[in-house]
């Protein structure tokens, strides 16, 4: 995962836009992965369908890029 993908910066460009930062995570389509809005929005939809049925949803991976 690069920074880009979590955190897109014409997207959310500071640190107080945590909630933009959020939606905007993995809004390009990739393997197993499909946005709400291509481009636009992340999978939220996804994430909530996995929520629902009682599994819990977490984030782990690797990062890399220009990013903090």
């Amino acid at each position: 995962t690069n920074t880009d993908d979590l955190s897109p910066a014409p997207d959310a460009w500071s640190r107080p836009d945590i909630p933009l930062h959020a939606r905007a995570a993995y809004k390009m389509e990739r393997d197993g992965l499909t946005p709400d809005e291509p481009g636009v929005t992340g999978p939220m939809s996804q994430i909530d369908e996995i929520k629902s049925r009682g599994l819990p949803v977490a984030f782990v991976g690797d990062v890399v890029g220009t990013g903090s």
